[in-house]
């Protein structure tokens, strides 16, 4: 099920994203001890994640994994992790809601191959997929670090993890989910916010493109997966 659904203000846009996840987000912990959520950075997705904080949720039943990454320092202002951490999980950690534990940064050092088998078993601890995953899509229609006409979308490794050295958008060294992780995935999100997203969306609705056009399309093999918008005529 693909289902997409506009909005006419950010606003509204975040709120219901954070209540569609929330919602499913229980739904999982109603079947399973834990759920498994990937996210993404970018500023409209911290967005939904500070209103998603503020819902009811039994947090130390969720982790939580990175769907991408820049291969950068924890701290840099360039990680995802650490803008999630700033809009989201510090005033969880702060309020004993969740612990550090269930926090699953991918930590850059100097060995790329062995960090990213680290994080896989890392994953493959809670299942090796994510149960729920929110995206957002680029101007290219990119997802994660999977880009149109590029070895990151092309790959067919088998592998969860995949490592990005040539990424088209700075900076060029990135860790993504691949391709096979986000299509195992049980439910999606996907964010188009701003009318710079417009072609993007076009042609994720667009049968004549297809997943090397834009990756973007990947959400549509997921079982249950939503793709909210504010922009219209699309």
């Amino acid at each position: 099920m693909f289902e997409m659904l506009q909005f006419c203000d950010i606003e509204s846009l975040q709120k219901n994203a954070a209540a569609l996840l929330a919602g499913n987000i229980n739904t999982i912990l109603l079947r399973r001890d834990v759920a498994v959520v990937g996210l993404c950075g970018g500023r409209s997705v911290a967005g939904v994640l500070s209103i998603l904080r503020n819902q009811n949720i039994p947090w130390g039943r969720v982790h939580f994994f990175l769907v991408d990454e820049r291969y950068v320092p924890i701290d840099s202002p360039e990680s995802n992790f650490n803008l999630i951490y700033e809009s989201f999980f510090s005033e969880l950690v702060q309020a004993g809601q969740i612990s550090k534990e269930n926090l699953h940064p991918f930590i850059a050092g100097t060995d790329i191959k062995a960090e990213i088998e680290d994080y896989t078993s890392q994953l493959n601890e809670f299942g090796g997929r994510f149960d729920a995953v929110l995206l957002s899509i680029g101007e290219d229609g990119h997802i994660a670090s999977l880009f149109p006409y590029h070895h990151s979308v092309r790959d067919d490794s088998g592998d969860i993890f995949i490592a990005v050295d040539n990424s088209p958008k700075p900076p060029v060294r990135r860790i993504s989910a691949s391709k096979k992780l986000l299509k195992n995935s049980l439910f999606s999100l996907l964010l188009a916010v701003g009318p710079d997203k417009k072609a993007a969306v076009e042609s994720l609705n667009d049968e004549l493109y297809d997943e090397e056009d834009c990756p973007a399309k990947i959400v549509r093999s997921i079982p249950c997966s939503y793709l909210l918008t504010d922009i219209q005529n699309v």
